[in-house]
């Protein structure tokens, strides 16, 4: 299989991986499925083995780096890599993995939230999806030949409509919480100047009724 060949794959790849991921997220489906305590966790893992034809069209490609960190950039790359690793740790003090995950719900013990409940943990009042700002950290800060380069660009351009999509959601449940929320605190890129305090944060998620 020539290397055209292989990109033209990876990209019908993740696009239609991108169309099913949204597809299965999207509220019309999960409500269809809503007698059902295990469809989160089977969305996470379709996601997962979903990846893995994308990671074997990748062992395929044969080109040369196009995009490469020489010298000290490689060292600057590399300390941001692992500042966005330690900075996913971090976040992940402020999850529910059981939850998020779905296991809990699929075991039957699932504990019930407030549709309308509103939580801004430490990492967001820095940026509003800081799981997506680390991982894109992570994809940029390193060498790439140009199908990791075209799969860097797909996924990063995902995260910014998915992101959008997201936080009209928020909005519709939220209101104009999520609304200041967001003038506030930055979407992807965090920015030293543009946070809120611990008291702002507290006082948005006091607000338990949307407007």
């Amino acid at each position: 299989m020539n290397n055209s060949t292989v990109l033209m794959l990876i990209s019908g790849g993740w696009l239609g991986y991108f169309l099913l991921h949204s597809l299965l997220a999207n509220p019309m489906v999960k409500s269809r499925f809503a007698h059902s305590n295990c469809y989160r966790l089977t969305y996470n893992l379709i996601a997962i083995i979903t990846l893995l034809p994308q990671i074997w069209l990748h062992t395929l490609y044969t080109g040369t780096p196009v995009i490469h960190w020489p010298g000290p950039w490689g060292w600057l790359a590399g300390l941001m890599s692992l500042a966005a690793f330690v900075c996913f740790l971090w976040t992940l003090r402020y999850y529910d993995l059981g939850e998020f995950s779905g296991w809990r719900a699929c075991r039957g013990s699932q504990t019930s939230t407030p549709p309308a409940a509103l939580i801004i943990s430490p990492p967001h009042r820095y940026v509003r999806h800081p799981w997506y700002s680390c991982a894109l950290i992570l994809l940029w800060s390193r060498d790439m030949d140009l199908a990791q380069l075209l799969t860097t660009l797909l996924i990063s351009g995902y995260f910014v409509v998915g992101s959008r999509l997201e936080e009209r959601r928020l909005i519709d449940e939220h209101g104009n919480r999520y609304r200041e929320y967001m003038q506030q605190v930055p979407g992807l890129i965090p920015l030293p100047w543009k946070n809120i305090t611990p008291k702002e944060a507290t006082r948005l998620m006091s607000q338990t009724h949307p407007d």
